[in-house]
């Protein structure tokens, strides 16, 4: 079964992540960077997508970002985030998110 990570500081988030997907994905959570990176020394090999919120206390997306580009470039990162701001996306794309 395939592996998604969702990362995102609002429980309610994670929560409808892992319910929408549930059926068809293993689902493993993470509400902040910090432990994003700690959930993916774990399951390097099993995670297939990462699903990371740009704005979260203590480390933010995109410095986990940052930190997951260092660990694996395999891994596809799709940028989540309530707030538009094209200088987010821009620096996103730069390390390599979708």
């Amino acid at each position: 079964m395939n592996t998604l990570l969702v990362v995102d500081d609002e429980k309610s988030v994670r929560y409808s992540f892992e319910r929408i997907f549930e059926h068809y994905y293993n689902v493993l959570t993470a509400e902040d960077g910090k432990s994003a990176i700690e959930v993916l020394d774990s399951n390097i090999d099993d995670i297939d997508v990462i699903f990371l919120d740009v704005r979260m206390p203590g480390m933010n997306g995109i410095e986990a970002l940052k930190k997951i580009r260092e660990k694996t470039i395999n891994i596809p990162v799709i940028i989540m985030t309530a707030f538009s701001d094209s200088n987010i996306a821009i620096e996103a794309m730069r390390e390599g998110a979708f």
